[in-house]
């Protein structure tokens, strides 16, 4: 009989918790090894002969999924949309430029800690600029990255958009590594690693990732680092603006992700990159860049198998860069993090912007935003949740 192997109740990037007081880091460094034990575990199975004595397989196994396994079940019995009879809205943001009309909300779910962060810029009233953030490890990633990732990417983004319209040519430029976002955003992980490493434990190992977007008169420009994700409502149809950057066999976009891990030396377990992190793409997270080498000394130690070299970083910061030419059939836009993606679908979503929209056509967008949230936590979402929506439907900033 095949052995179960527990996961967290959704696909967050985080794999355990790092919480920020000192009794909690005990039991995060706890946790966190137990992962990598019942990982390791899993990965020897394969080489085990019969007869051989497994009681430590089985021990690893009782310890290890001890601890999911009660946190799901003290879960259920919260009340998903309420916390401690604090309102589940966190904060709600709403600007209007011109004739854009545009809103933020955001919520902490059934999560003990909030960890998702999300902006808006105008950048010199030609251009705005969009961000949503989702933390794992702690919120000091997705903070910093809320305060400073536009200081490394506005001149890029702003030339690319006069770029286009001088050219009068749009490019698809993928993860291309020489896109023109791409430098920018390896600097700004750079700066981030630094920042990170004054932190001391446990915010030093936090990641997050990033999906922007640069919204012209004419174009709207995306860049994504993760599993959050922008979505267009156009013709009455539905255009993912993004693709979502996790080690999984069942998209094209997972595949691939797959196959780069592999090459840089990593290795994909239970859906995770080193049986660890849910994201392949992300800002942040040292253990995967410039700690490698202690990670895998740690794998090694401990008689691991199906382990790789880690040459190079398994987890990277490049984005996924797409443009998009604005039309008139455009509507909504859609940014948020994976604890609405984890219960909706892209095509539900702008459903339900179109459906709201019909009910009351004076709602604005910070009450679309807050429906959305509040749908995702009344569909038992088990993360934080963001969302940014954007009404396209003037046609002009």
């Amino acid at each position: 009989m095949p052995i179960p192997v527990l996961t967290s109740g959704s696909a967050s990037a985080r794999s355990v918790f790092r919480p920020s007081t000192p009794r909690r880091q005990r039991r995060f460094r706890s946790e966190r090894l137990a992962r990598k034990r019942m990982n390791i575990a899993l990965m020897s199975l394969n080489t085990i002969e019969d007869g051989a004595d497994v009681s430590w397989l089985l021990s690893t196994f009782c310890v290890c999924a001890a601890v999911p396994l009660l946190q799901y079940i003290s879960k259920q019995g919260k009340d998903s949309s309420t916390k401690e009879g604090k309102s589940s809205v966190k904060k709600i943001g709403r600007n209007k430029l011109a004739a854009t009309d545009w809103g933020g909300h955001d919520s902490e779910g059934p999560r003990d800690e909030m960890e998702d962060s999300w902006c808006m810029r105008n950048l010199n009233g030609k251009l705005l600029y969009f961000g949503i953030f989702d933390g794992h490890g702690g919120a000091a990633s997705s903070t910093y990255l809320k305060s400073n990732l536009l200081d490394f990417i506005d001149e890029a983004g702003i030339k690319m958009c006069d770029q286009i319209v001088k050219d009068d040519a749009l490019k698809d430029y993928g993860v291309d590594e020489q896109n023109p976002l791409a430098s920018a955003f390896e600097r700004a992980d750079s700066a981030l690693l630094d920042h990170l490493g004054s932190l001391g434990d446990p915010e030093c190992w936090s990641g997050s990732t990033a999906t922007v977007c640069f919204v012209s008169e004419n174009y709207i420009i995306t860049a994504n680092v993760g599993d959050s994700r922008a979505v267009l409502g156009r013709n009455g149809r539905t255009v993912d603006m993004s693709n979502d950057h996790r080690p999984v066999g069942s998209s094209k976009a997972g595949r691939a992700e797959i196959s780069r891990i592999i090459e840089s030396g990593g290795w994909v377990s239970q859906m995770r990159v080193c049986g660890i992190l849910a994201v392949s793409r992300a800002f942040g997270d040292y253990e995967f860049k410039g700690g490698r080498v202690e990670l895998l000394q740690e794998f090694k130690s401990t008689g691991a198998s199906g382990i790789g070299t880690l040459e190079r970083p398994p987890v990277v910061a490049l984005p996924d860069v797409r443009v998009y030419e604005r039309s008139e059939e455009d509507d909504f836009l859609v940014i948020a993090t994976d604890g609405l993606w984890d219960v909706m679908n892209s095509a539900q979503a702008i459903t339900f912007v179109r459906s709201m929209m019909k009910r009351d056509s004076t709602c604005k967008m910070h009450d679309v935003a807050s429906a959305l949230v509040e749908r995702a936590i009344k569909s038992r979402t088990q993360d934080n949740v963001s969302c940014i929506v954007v009404d396209l439907r003037s046609g002009q900033l």
